[in-house]
């Protein structure tokens, strides 16, 4: 809805204008009065009016005065000027001001519902041109931005794709206006608690992107950004010396960007800026060094962008957290798969790391290697044959040292017991085996000796397991498998008892029939008799 002010230092004439005009119909609202030009210029500067109706003669200030100071304080109101006839003279001068019109007492009120219509209609399509051509600009930002955030996707995943570019090259091929001076690269990275949707920390990271464009603008600093994953990757262009202007910019878009997740507790956001450098063809050395800026945030200060030229680039030997007693128990625990001792190395570990002042992350990060390294390397001497991929102890995205200890250890844990379940899998496989193979072949003579040759075992060594796994001696193991075939050839044939004996593999009925008896309890033929 449009808004008009009145102004004359006549109150009838005020009241006069408000009375004449429907303004519900004509879809205005009577913003306010004001008694003379003073009070006139301060309520347009507060209520901001689409028009203005003002008497050209008033005390203080006149109409053309009040117009030239709305002028020069930005505002451009419609005006419509009232004057009496011995002030037309004045009324002609205002023309000067764009005023729209003017209209000479008495008022009528035909005259004044046509004047504001005209004005009415004049702004709607004043604005419907203005939405039209916002439209439009959006239209072809978002096009432009699209393209400009196509080399970030670029670089990340078709890596040395863009090395051989010049930024003239970059700007022709990406609609980027990149200028000679120093880049640096941005990497924010959302991530959410158990039952945070994807939906979510998209529209986190959408909110962080049109921030710090919003940001890098008012700062006049070109940049290109895009979001991959649940990663918002960007690249800043900045003059010479004005490297602490673009990452305070970045560091205040992070910052609003937290403020608008303040009440979701279940959500992180972290954020990290790589070194400045000059060239292109470090554009992907710079991303690299941003993404891996994220993983730090959990021993940077809350609300902070990681600064990489902040963390030294030499970082500080390993051993200074994890001395070679702690690596020795940790080795050795990995080797016997003992969780509990494992558990105490780590925590050895990250209490010392906490007991430095400003320790370098990535030292964390290398012990996480160190730890998978060592399990890979005790699973060399063993039986065990399991392949354990790279970065198993992932330890992305946690938001402090306490989730991140947390983490490692839950991690060990569901490798070493998976571990132990293939151990204890592979101590039964050479069981099963046999018993399979008895399974086939009881009607034939069966020999310990051919069966742990089978299974690739020292026969004594193979007779110790057999016996714990079972529960009972091979022999013992295939005599009871040969009773339990007999049994069911005896109930459900009528095959004589020397040929059920040599189907089930003894040449000699007697000794069949002897053995069936100690094993069962009754000889073969009262057995049948039972079950006939």
């Amino acid at each position: 809805m449009l808004t008009v002010l009145i102004s004359d230092d006549e109150p009838d004439v005020c009241q006069l204008i408000a009375h004449l005009i429907d303004w519900q119909a004509m879809d205005l609202e009577l913003a306010g009065i004001a008694a003379n030009g003073l009070d006139c210029l301060d309520k347009i500067k507060h209520f901001r009016p689409d028009i203005v109706i003002t008497d050209i003669r008033m005390p203080g200030l006149d109409g053309l005065d009040l117009i030239r100071k709305v002028h020069e304080a930005g505002i451009r109101p419609y005006f419509i000027i009232i004057s009496g006839y011995q002030h037309f003279q004045y009324a002609q001068q205002a023309i000067r001001y764009e005023v729209e019109d003017y209209l000479l007492k008495p008022i009528g009120k035909a005259e004044l519902t046509y004047c504001l219509e005209n004005i009415v209609r004049k702004i709607r399509v004043n604005q419907e041109k203005a939405s039209a051509a916002e439209e439009k600009e959006l239209l072809f930002k978002e096009s432009r931005q699209r393209l400009q955030g196509h080399l970030v996707t670029v670089l990340l995943h078709r890596p040395g794709a863009c090395s051989s570019m010049d930024i003239r090259s970059l700007n022709e091929t990406f609609h980027t206006a990149f200028q000679e001076g120093e880049f640096l690269a941005v990497c924010m990275q959302a991530g959410g608690a158990e039952g945070v949707t994807e939906e979510e920390l998209a529209s986190v990271l959408k909110y962080a992107e049109n921030t710090t464009i919003r940001m890098l603008a008012e700062q006049k600093l070109e940049n290109v950004l895009a979001v991959d994953g649940f990663r918002l990757f960007g690249i800043v262009n900045y003059k010479v010396g004005e490297g602490m202007a673009a990452r305070m910019a970045v560091g205040t878009a992070y910052r609003t960007a937290l403020a608008y997740i303040k009440n979701r507790k279940d959500i992180v956001l972290s954020c990290a800026l790589s070194r400045g450098r000059k060239e292109p063809e470090e554009f992907m050395l710079m991303l690299e060094e941003a993404g891996e800026g994220v993983d730090y945030q959990l021993v940077w200060e809350p609300g902070q962008a990681v600064d990489m030229e902040q963390i030294s680039g030499n970082a500080v030997d390993m051993e200074e957290i994890c001395p070679l007693p702690v690596k020795r128990d940790i080795e050795n625990a990995a080797a016997a798969l003992n969780l509990d001792k494992m558990c105490r190395g780590v925590d050895l570990v990250f209490r010392e790391f906490r007991r430095r002042d400003n320790g370098n992350p990535r030292l964390l990060f290398e012990f996480c290697g160190y730890l998978e390294d060592t399990i890979r390397k005790s699973l060399e001497n063993s039986k065990i044959r399991v392949e354990i991929p790279p970065g198993i102890l992932c330890t992305r995205g946690v938001s402090d040292l306490t989730e991140m200890n947390r983490r490692v250890k839950e991690q060990i844990g569901e490798l070493f017991g998976h571990l132990i379940r293939e151990s204890e899998s592979n101590d039964n496989r050479p069981v099963r085996t046999a018993k399979q193979y008895i399974s086939e072949h009881y009607m034939k003579p069966v020999r310990l000796s051919e069966v742990a040759e089978l299974v690739h075992m020292n026969a004594a060594y193979f007779s110790t397991v057999f016996k714990k796994e079972t529960g009972e001696s091979f022999s013992d193991y295939v005599t009871n498998r040969r009773m339990e075939a007999a049994k069911r050839l005896l109930r459900g044939s009528d095959l004589p008892i020397s040929v059920i004996a040599e189907k089930v593999g003894y040449t000699e009925t007697s000794y069949f029939s002897r053995l069936f008896t100690k094993v069962v309890g009754i000889k073969p033929s009262q057995y049948r008799n039972l079950h006939s």
